[in-house]
């Protein structure tokens, strides 16, 4: 999963809930977000969203 980004594989990130989902019986019942709280910490972001999330957090700060 680390080769996702978190903003634009979403449907990958779903397909990836409903295969384990599917698979292990274990997890059929768990609601999606608690599936993907599993490997959440994996999936980061690619360099475009990184790089937008880095100018949000510093956005008016100190830029007066």
């Amino acid at each position: 999963m680390k080769d996702y980004c978190r903003n634009c594989d979403s449907e990958q990130i779903e397909e990836r809930i409903a295969e384990i989902k599917s698979t292990n019986r274990k997890y059929r019942d768990w609601e999606d977000s608690d599936v993907q709280e599993m490997f959440e910490d994996e999936i980061g972001l690619c360099y475009e969203c990184q790089k937008e999330e880095d100018a949000d957090d510093y956005k008016g700060e100190g830029w007066d």
